[in-house]
């Protein structure tokens, strides 16, 4: 249960973060005299069952005092603010010291930071509605007052971290309507923020605003020159490299791709309820951009949203700085071998870190993708057609992959992996074995339970009894 559900009938609430409110068990609001009088409540409830010197208190709150007034100002708010429980809540202990009855006063603010030390960002959020005794003044108490500033000024930290961990948090469930709230919210107290900069330009272009999302970088970009005289950090002008160009954009020098097989990101369609399974696939991402690739198979029935699962972590990943590559088998083509796999070649080929494969291995790969030779001319002919041919196409494959991965994390979605053919299926299960060591994600998606060939079948069990792949299913 989160300590927010207090129990009524017990316990009495002081709502701190932002105005401030004192409620009793019965739900009534209780006031007191004098805004020292909630000042000390204050000070004694943060500090519930620890005694406090009275000399210290009187420092705080009356420090501007004659010492016999200023003590007798703390016995009579004590007095009032007893009066106001209904019971002995603040006691003496011995002669000089005070206490709080521990368990009787529920405060918000020690609730927040509990929640956001443990992670319980959601819960933290809920209790946040400004800060420390906002608006709240007290007269004639400068101690006080420089220690409800370095208290708020902690907690104003403490909230932004909050915030930033609930952008990553909304990142891995690919929530992006909430990060990018969440990002101006932390905007609004830190125009300047560039880690919230990012994660809102982020979240405006994979909400389909890209227009939006440059308007605002140059904004900030000016903005950052006329009041710093600095420029944006690295990962923002890594971004605005990615962005400033079309992502359709051909690369002069490369030879036009066939229209079915151009790298054109499927656009995101609205996934409902499965947040846990795009954590899954987007915590395989984070792996993969440290170095620690993977292989995944995505199933689940026909329909059930396995496309649109892959999709969305295909355009936030590609958003985010990854190269992705989204292939497609179709049933039309099972009989055409090597037909997906050529699709693969031809968007590697368009991606940075291609151009660093080994001639060897560009010219085996020219078998599948004649233009090759067009850019590469002094590549050598592929070997002789032998019973290793098929795996130097696999290995080849492989190691194009790993090229272009030294340069950018890779993502490599294979959908309707149902109807590869053959080759393809054999060259998926030994691409899968070989990326544990580089930045790649292997996501291959595919329907269960119908019509399953001999192939598909081992294929599917073996890459589960071995352990190469994981296995994430769609109820």
């Amino acid at each position: 249960m989160p300590e927010t559900a207090v129990l009524q009938g017990t316990t009495f609430r002081l709502r701190c973060l932002g105005p401030v409110s004192f409620v009793a068990p019965d739900g009534l609001p209780r006031r007191f005299r004098t805004r020292k009088q909630m000042a000390l409540l204050l000070v004694l409830a943060r500090r519930a069952g620890r005694p406090q010197g009275r000399e210290q208190l009187v420092e705080l709150l009356w420090g501007g005092d004659e010492l016999r007034a200023a003590r007798h100002s703390l016995a009579q708010s004590i007095s009032l603010i007893n009066k106001v429980f209904g019971q002995d809540a603040i006691r003496f202990a011995g002669k000089d010291q005070v206490t709080l009855r521990e368990g009787l006063v529920w405060v918000d603010a020690d609730v927040f930071e509990r929640a956001a030390e443990e992670g319980r960002y959601e819960e933290a959020r809920a209790l946040w509605h400004g800060n420390l005794m906002e608006g709240l003044w007290v007269q004639r108490a400068p101690a006080f007052e420089d220690w409800i500033e370095a208290e708020r000024q902690r907690f104003k930290l403490l909230y932004r971290q909050v915030l930033h961990a609930s952008v990553e948090t909304e990142r891995k469930a690919g929530s992006w309507m909430a990060m990018r709230d969440t990002a101006a919210e932390l905007l609004e107290s830190d125009p300047l923020d560039e880690a919230a900069m990012l994660a809102y330009l982020e979240a405006l272009v994979l909400s389909g605003d890209r227009t939006l999302a440059l308007r605002t970088f140059g904004e900030f970009e000016r903005r950052l020159e006329s009041e710093l005289d600095a420029e944006p950090g690295a990962a923002l002008q890594a971004w605005m490299r990615r962005h400033r160009k079309s992502d359709g954009l051909q690369s002069s020098h490369l030879p036009l791709a066939r229209v079915a097989e151009a790298q054109t990101l499927p656009s995101a369609r609205p996934v409902y309820g499965r947040d846990a399974e795009f954590k899954l696939l987007w915590g395989a991402w984070s792996s993969a951009q440290r170095g620690e690739g993977s292989f995944t198979i995505l199933e689940g029935a026909p329909g059930i949203g396995k496309s649109a699962l892959a999709s969305k972590l295909a355009v936030q990943a590609h958003v985010m700085g990854g190269a992705v590559c989204f292939i497609r088998c179709w049933h039309t083509e099972k009989s055409t071998p090597f037909a997906p796999t050529t699709a693969l070649l031809r968007q590697l080929m368009r991606l940075p870190g291609f151009i660093a494969l080994s001639a060897v291995w560009i010219g085996e790969l020219s078998r599948l993708v004649p233009e090759l030779r067009e850019r590469f001319p002094n590549a050598p002919a592929p070997m002789a057609i032998d019973d290793a041919a098929r795996h130097r196409i696999f290995d080849g494959t492989v190691q194009a992959a790993a090229s272009v991965s030294d340069e950018q994390p890779l993502l490599v979605i294979v959908d309707d992996v149902h109807n590869a053919d053959e080759a393809t299926l054999a060259l998926l299960h030994y691409f899968g074995r070989q990326v544990n060591d580089q930045a790649v994600l292997l996501l291959c998606a595919s329907r269960i339970g119908i019509g399953e060939t001999e192939l598909e079948r081992s294929f599917f069990h073996r890459s589960r009894d071995v352990g190469i792949a994981t296995f994430v299913s769609l109820a």
